[in-house]
């Protein structure tokens, strides 16, 4: 599914409607997300928003300074 040629052109238009909210994430890891939150747009912005692997380094950075 490189490039997101599998994805059906509706579903396509929510994956780059997401892609200007989250940043960094390809197109097969929203899609598989949309997926997993039932096509949910909002609810699959909001778990990648929460993953956001920047975070993440910055959390675990911030916890070693502790």
């Amino acid at each position: 599914m490189k490039g997101g040629g599998g994805i059906k052109p509706e579903v396509r238009k929510i994956i780059d409607g997401i892609k200007e909210i989250v940043k960094g994430y390809s197109d097969d890891d929203i899609h598989v997300m949309l997926q997993e939150c039932n096509m949910d747009p909002d609810e699959t912005a909001q778990k990648l928003l929460v993953q956001d692997p920047f975070h993440e380094v910055r959390r675990k950075r911030d916890k070693k300074k502790e």
